[in-house]
Formats: structure tokens, C-alpha cells, sequence
């Protein structure tokens, strides 16, 4: 499998991020594909307890980044995580090809809007 290291991507802190996902307050997410997220934390979970989960990583992550090379511009991480999401499928729920800094296996983070409207 090619490493996302090698494919165009931003890094930040897994604090960044988290912090990041505090930000959206309304909002629950779900992670597929990480062994250390998903053998301590339970998804889908709310936006406080996917923040809780990357503030414990404490690790840099690397996020897949999809566009065009002719329409990239200088994206101010973690701010504009908006435009790195991936919202092709049903309903339109951002998603994010991530990895570990250092670790080749890749994993999805994505919000998972069915279950913010259950709750």
C-alpha cells in the first residue's frame, strides 16, 4: 500500500485537530481502519469524545489532500479542514483519508450525520 506520505497531504497535530472538532459542537464522527483509535473508544461518538480520543493520541496526522494541483491554495490547518473533505456519497458527509505520522496504514475519519439526527 502507497503511504499518504507520498501522495499530496497536510500534517497536524492530532491536538489540532481535536481541537478542531471542538468546533463543531452539532456534530458525531466515526473512524474506520485505526487499530488504536478503535480498540479504546467507541464511534460513532459526539464531537467532545472524538476530541478526547485525538488528544490522547498525542501524534501529528497527515490528511489526504484530493484537489486539483492547479486549484490549491495555501490551506491554514486545521482552519480549512472544510475544503480537504471528501462529500462524495449519500449524504454528503465529510470525510478525510488520514494517517499516523510515521505509519503507513490509512484510516478514515468521517461525520456521521445519521446518527447526529437520531440523537
Amino acid at each position: 500500500m502507497e503511504s499518504l506520505r507520498s501522495k499530496r497531504h497536510v500534517e497536524l497535530s492530532s491536538q489540532q485537530l481535536a481541537d478542531w472538532i471542538t468546533k463543531q459542537p452539532d456534530c458525531w464522527w466515526y473512524v474506520d481502519g485505526d487499530p488504536w483509535l478503535t480498540s479504546r473508544y467507541l464511534f460513532p461518538c459526539p464531537s467532545d469524545e472524538m476530541a478526547t480520543a485525538l488528544e490522547a493520541a498525542r501524534r501529528n496526522v497527515l490528511i489526504l489532500d484530493e484537489r486539483d494541483a492547479a486549484d490549491t491554495e495555501h490551506v491554514a490547518v486545521p482552519d480549512e479542514l472544510d475544503r480537504l473533505a471528501n462529500r462524495d456519497n449519500r449524504l454528503q458527509e465529510r470525510t478525510w483519508l488520514c494517517s499516523w505520522e510515521g505509519d503507513a496504514a490509512q484510516w478514515l475519519l468521517a461525520e456521521d450525520k445519521e446518527r447526529g439526527f437520531e440523537e
